[in-house]
């Protein structure tokens, strides 16, 4: 008499061998989700501060002098006659005379994390350097910062 085989035919070693494979499986896809989302966030860092780099080119064309900076690497460019610190994610870059060179500074993606881009200009107020962290290692287990700069 012929018997259904159900899932409970399987020998002990069967089922450790499948579990083992499945848990490998994941644990490898769940790796390069997250190698892939820093991936993607680091060229959102890249991208973000090249835009702010070309907005600030066009300041210093226009204006024969780059924007001031905080302390803590804020652009001074915002507010009326743009005389006050902008805030990353929120203002926008004008001239003394309100035109705009950049709506909505853009923010680092995981600035509720503490990270934020830097804005460093020079004593002359004629070459800058924007900063980023990037999570990707550049090799050897070596972080890199990333820099825009004029």
């Amino acid at each position: 008499m012929y018997m259904a085989s159900s899932v409970f035919d399987f020998e002990k070693k069967e089922i450790v061998f499948t579990l083992v494979v499945l848990f490998t499986i994941f644990v490898v896809s769940f790796t390069q989700m997250r190698i892939g989302q820093a991936k993607t966030r680091d060229a959102q860092r890249k991208g973000d501060i090249e835009l702010v780099s070309r907005a600030i080119n066009a300041y210093l064309r226009d204006n024969n002098e780059l924007p001031k900076a905080t302390e803590d690497g804020k652009i001074i460019s915002c507010g009326r006659k743009a005389l006050e610190e902008c805030i990353w994610g929120e203002s926008d870059i004008v001239d003394p005379l309100n035109v705009v060179y950049l709506k909505h500074i853009p923010v680092d993606p995981q600035a509720y994390m503490g990270k934020k881009y830097v804005y460093v200009p020079d004593l002359v107020n004629k070459k800058y350097k924007i900063y980023a962290t990037l999570e990707i290692d550049c090799g050897n287990n070596v972080q890199c910062n990333y820099y825009v700069e004029n």
